[in-house]
């Protein structure tokens, strides 16, 4: 019996009939362009847009505009000084020892004195404070520099209106004037520095 059946055409050739095929122990390749099979439209190109021109390595150049990048730039560094320090803990010790007084000075029926004492009290403990923590600031020295002063005049007026006798200048001038000294020479060697 013979049937009629026509004919059957070949199989069409598989698309990668071409290709290589990998031997023993070895396997395709994961990525990149197969021999003999470059895409129509050529090798890829970086855009460009119209009017401006290719640089070859564009993030390099960039690079140097950022201060940062640049030797020698950064968050600058604190000052070196044992003054500046000793300062700021000294105008601290400055504002303690004006609480105690204060305190003693307001329980003892002057109340006047002792609540100008209590705003140089937060003035000198504000000061000492940001000494030690604001340390390229001149302002802050020279505002440290101002509490020491009005201190030491503080001792000095004080037995004239009667708070104290000669116990507050005895005690408290010898730590304004020091106190005095250091922010002042903490400040000469900050703007020689400059």
């Amino acid at each position: 019996m013979t049937e009629n059946n026509p004919p059957v055409p070949p199989e069409p050739p598989h698309p990668h009939a071409g290709w290589r095929q990998p031997g023993p122990g070895q396997s395709y390749p994961s990525h990149g362009p197969v021999p003999g099979y470059e895409p129509a439209y050529g090798p890829s190109q970086p855009y460009t847009p119209p009017g401006y021109s290719q640089q070859p390595y564009p993030y390099p150049q960039q690079q140097a505009q950022y201060p940062s990048a640049l030797p020698g730039w950064g968050a600058p560094q604190p000052p070196k000084t044992g003054v500046r320090t000793a300062s700021g803990v000294l105008t601290i010790v400055l504002g303690t020892y004006l609480l105690m007084y204060a305190v003693v000075g307001a329980g003892g029926g002057k109340a006047g004195m002792a609540s100008l004492l209590f705003l140089l009290v937060l003035a000198c403990l504000t000061a000492g404070i940001l000494v030690l923590t604001l340390r390229l600031s001149k302002g802050v020295q020279v505002f440290a520099l101002a509490c020491s002063g009005v201190a030491a005049l503080f001792a000095l007026i004080a037995p004239a209106a009667g708070y104290y006798g000669i116990v507050l200048p005895a005690t408290l001038l010898p730590l304004a004037i020091a106190g005095c000294i250091l922010s002042s020479i903490s400040l000469s060697r900050g703007s020689q520095s400059a």
